[in-house]
């Protein structure tokens, strides 16, 4: 399936000559999900060797360079990437649990004391496990996708 996607950007950018040749950057994570980059993309990542993140638009793209200002990096050394607008849907809760939780926990104490005309005990409790849930969510979640195995990162044409 890797094979099919590049070779139809391949011939996408073949069919496309008239217009010019335009590198992408490609993000592969599995047989369905990929993300493409384009110059002028902002990208957050993680170097071999360093723990701190880097947040850096694409200026752009040689044949095994990614140029960002002042900067340039092959796409082999970077190890995360972190999650954006572009990889953020291919979670399908991964990253609405926060708010899933919060609205559970809140909708279900206002439902009980309105159904009811006063506050349980045991409404307190799910209620509060619910957004004890969601802070635990907010902060328990990784930010960062690893780079390897089938995850692939690379420059096509």
């Amino acid at each position: 399936m890797l094979k099919f996607f590049l070779l139809f950007f391949l011939l996408f950018g073949l069919s496309c000559s008239c217009f010019g040749q335009e590198r992408y950057l490609i993000f592969i994570k599995n047989r369905y999900r990929y993300a493409i980059y384009r110059i002028g993309d902002e990208l957050s990542f993680k170097v071999k060797g360093d723990k701190s993140k880097i947040t850096a638009q694409i200026e752009n793209l040689e044949d095994t360079l990614i140029v960002f200002d002042g900067l340039k990096i092959n796409p082999r050394n970077i190890t995360h990437i972190y999650v954006d607008d572009k990889t953020r849907d291919w979670y399908f809760l991964k990253y609405k649990y926060e708010k899933l939780f919060l609205v559970a926990g809140v909708g279900s104490f206002v439902l009980d004391v309105l159904n009811t005309g006063n506050i349980d005990k045991k409404t307190l409790v799910t209620s509060g496990s619910f957004i004890g849930a969601s802070f635990l969510a907010r902060w328990g979640i990784g930010k960062s996708i690893k780079i390897r195995g089938r995850r692939k990162l690379a420059i096509i044409r």
